[in-house]
């Protein structure tokens, strides 16, 4: 259910998530290239590369999972590393 193209309802952020295990964030000229997989049926951990400077780290999202047709709801915890841990609700809607 989660492949395919999705738009996050706050910012328009696009997300694509491929068959693989890979996936594409893109919005606000950026583009962040990660990896999904899912611990069950309904969580899933991200693993997206970043540059915080001075160094370059992994950003940790572990996420539950709600779908509703079309409609995902994420609620996550953010983990990077030296930093506190963030929670973050995202809504998402398929396009493709």
């Amino acid at each position: 259910m989660l492949v395919g193209k999705w738009r996050v309802e706050k910012d328009g952020t696009l997300v694509e998530y491929r068959p693989d295990g890979t996936l594409t964030f893109s919005g606000n000229g950026v583009t962040v290239n990660g990896t999904y997989k899912f611990t069950d049926s309904s969580h899933m951990v991200l693993d997206l590369p970043m540059h915080i400077a001075p160094k370059d780290v992994t950003m940790t999202v572990v996420c539950a999972l709600q779908f509703s047709g079309d409609d995902l709801d994420m609620d996550s915890t953010v983990k990077v590393p030296d930093q506190p841990d963030q929670k973050d609700h995202v809504h998402l809607t398929r396009i493709k």
